[in-house]
């Protein structure tokens, strides 16, 4: 009986409005920095669960797990979801047929009872972050409207959370963020002033 070969399969993602195709690159690098032997890539919402790749990549490693022990690796947990329930279920889901999962910048994996601890509590995390996030850009948003600014819900709502997610990273300039988004400089700071972001260093 020959040994079981570790395998470890990648997966990476960036939203739909994503213009940062370096973004993908850079967990592209990653992943294969960490040895990788297959790599998934999509632009897609995070809080999509019917996406075409991350469904190939859950089925491939289901299939390789037949013969091998098998690693999902991600840059971060929330490339897999941006939805505790999803990332939750999906953990357990391949935990039942023997796959660890990995993120490689929260440093942790779920075939120890101490990565399973913080996986959960980085989730819990995350989940309430995005959700205080959209209820501020959503109160922000009501509050344009009744002073009688039109805006499309559905679309500025999506739009007014990417702007915020990266306006948190301070590697991203204001240019940037505003050329990434097709939209003024005076928009992001309008956005980020609505939901109590700043720059100023405390």
């Amino acid at each position: 009986m020959k040994d079981r070969e570790e395998i470890r399969v990648g997966y990476g993602r960036v939203s739909t409005t994503d213009k940062q195709d370096s973004s993908l690159e850079n967990q592209r690098e990653l992943l294969e920095e960490f040895g990788c032997n297959y790599i998934f890539f999509e632009k897609s919402s995070g809080r999509n669960d019917n996406r075409k790749e991350f469904k190939k990549c859950i089925s491939k490693c289901k299939e390789l797990a037949y013969d091998n022990d098998v690693v999902l690796v991600v840059v971060k947990s929330d490339r897999l979801s941006r939805k505790f329930t999803t990332l939750v279920n999906v953990v357990n889901e391949l935990d039942n047929d023997g796959i660890k999962f990995k993120s490689l910048t929260e440093g942790f994996d779920t075939s120890k009872i101490e990565g399973k601890l913080m996986f959960n509590i980085l989730s819990s995390f995350a989940e309430y972050e995005v959700n205080q996030t959209r209820e501020r850009i959503k109160l922000g948003l009501e509050k344009a409207r009744k002073d009688g600014k039109t805006l499309g819900i559905r679309r500025d709502l999506e739009l007014e959370e990417k702007v915020v997610d990266m306006y948190k990273n301070r590697s991203n300039t204001i240019e940037f963020i505003a050329k990434s988004n097709n939209i003024a400089t005076k928009t992001v700071y309008n956005i980020a002033t609505r939901n109590g972001l700043s720059r100023k260093v405390d």
